[in-house]
């Protein structure tokens, strides 16, 4: 087993450059044998120090890697952001994700504690067959970042994680020496100081055939061999120059303070990013938390408006039906593997910015032994994101669609060895170079008309 991670000074260093000053220390210490840490084994080795840095995504954005992610909270109680790549999981295959978890779970259960990795998940596991502009993604793919910054309510750390089964003392620890080294200070400088533009746009599927799509799964509805669907559209903008993806991240981020903000950044052109008010599950041990949240109304302009248009939400038949069939399937899937579940709330309203929804929060005790192996695969996808019954619904969506959705509506997070926790990546984006995908959906029950979807 692997030592905890190490931190050296218990008081805060008044500065970044401090922290760095530390973990170099570290380091030394590590290459000399005198941490008592094996470097021998597969597993991560983690060193921790204090930091005084107040805007983790900002200071991300300033950091010259090009191989960044980025992660916070729904709550805003901890963000990550990560640099570099200490270790990557790739699947190509999506029967294959099962066993890239069981290893990812082996891995972490032999390393420092505090050692969490990150990635995402396709949302149709059932094809091998991935679209030119998500081949780079995978099926899955999850990383270990090689340099992280956290920030959890006052506290920040700065961090590193080693590879110990090919670490070389000589090489690598010099490589990551001198890639601590050149860290930068954090950016309080606005970058937000000009607006993103534009050379065209397009819709798929277009306006037609978007209501061609909706009346579809409505007969299939009406027929009874559907009780939901959800349905996507995509829209490409061509961008008229390459974008930091983390610019569009700091442009929205205060948009949507009460969801989960995540930029997974592989390359300097290529990141998926989004802003999802939607939790798939948070486990830390045995405990499970899930939540069902459908159906939509907007905001009103003021008290009164919002007030009434929720408790149009709440009266609605459709709305309710819809939302009561996506807490009933998740209800069914958590009785499989928790010895106990609880409805923590029933129909609350979710406030966002723009939208209010049906939220209904939902509590479980696994029984032993089940971990994300097992829980992603049986969780994912909800039917906030696909549909009742499960495949039917993917089979058409498969059928009406005719885009490949890619990680759009699949699982995005964060594994540790004791906790996990993933969102549903919906309100989200890829940017690849000069082209920017924006995907959205739209839940489709009995009552549902093209347009106001």
């Amino acid at each position: 087993m692997l030592a905890s991670p190490q931190t050296l000074d218990p008081k805060a260093p008044s500065t970044l450059s401090k922290a760095i000053e530390d973990l170099l220390e570290q380091l030394d210490q590590l290459g000399k044998g005198k941490l008592g840490t094996s470097l021998t084994g597969e597993g991560i080795i983690r060193l921790e120090t204090k930091a005084s840095v107040e805007d983790p995504l900002s200071w991300l954005h300033t950091q010259k890697n090009n191989k960044k992610h980025f992660w916070r909270e729904r709550e805003g109680g901890e963000t990550i952001a990560g640099v570099g790549e200490c270790l990557v999981f790739e699947s190509e295959h999506g029967s294959s994700i099962e066993l890239m978890l069981q290893r990812i779970r082996r891995l972490l259960n032999n390393s420092s504690d505090g050692v969490r990795i990150f990635g995402g998940i396709r949302f149709n596991l059932s094809s091998d067959s991935i679209s030119d502009e998500w081949k780079s993604w995978k099926q899955a793919r999850f990383v270990i970042p090689e340099i992280e910054l956290i920030r959890d309510g006052k506290e920040t750390r700065l961090a590193c994680n080693l590879n110990a089964v090919v670490l070389d003392k000589n090489r690598s620890l010099e490589g990551l020496r001198r890639r601590i080294s050149e860290l930068s200070e954090e950016d309080s400088n606005n970058v937000l100081e000009s607006n993103f533009q534009f050379l065209k746009k397009h819709h798929k599927p277009e306006y037609e055939n978007w209501c061609n799509n909706v009346n579809q799964a409505l007969s299939e509805i009406k027929s009874g061999t559907l009780n939901k669907i959800v349905l996507a559209r995509k829209t490409e903008y061509q961008l008229q120059e390459a974008y930091d993806p983390l610019k569009f991240l700091l442009r929205l981020r205060d948009r949507a303070p009460n969801a989960y903000q995540y930029c997974f950044q592989f390359d300097k052109d290529h990141a998926w990013m989004g802003i999802s008010p939607e939790r798939l599950y948070k486990r830390h041990s045995r405990k499970i938390e899930t939540e069902a949240v459908a159906s939509t109304r907007p905001r009103g302009t003021n008290y009164e408006e919002d007030k009434n248009l929720a408790l149009e939400l709440l009266q609605s038949q459709k709305e309710v039906r819809e939302h009561d069939l996506v807490l009933e399937r998740i209800e069914s899937v958590l009785n499989q593997f928790c010895d106990k579940i609880t409805r923590k709330s029933y129909r609350e309203i979710l406030k966002l910015r723009q939208v209010q929804h049906l939220l209904s929060r939902i509590e479980g005790h696994l029984n032993p032994d089940h971990g994300e192996s097992t829980l992603i695969n049986a969780i994912h996808p909800p039917p906030a994101v696909c549909g009742i019954p499960d495949e039917k619904a993917r089979l058409s969506i498969e059928q009406l669609e005719n885009f490949d959705r890619g990680w759009y509506a699949g699982p995005i997070g964060w594994i540790s060895k004791n906790r996990a926790e993933f969102a549903v990546g919906i309100r989200s984006a890829q940017i690849n170079h000069k082209v920017l995908r924006i995907y959205t959906g739209a839940g489709i029950v009995q009552g549902s008309d093209p347009d106001s979807e």
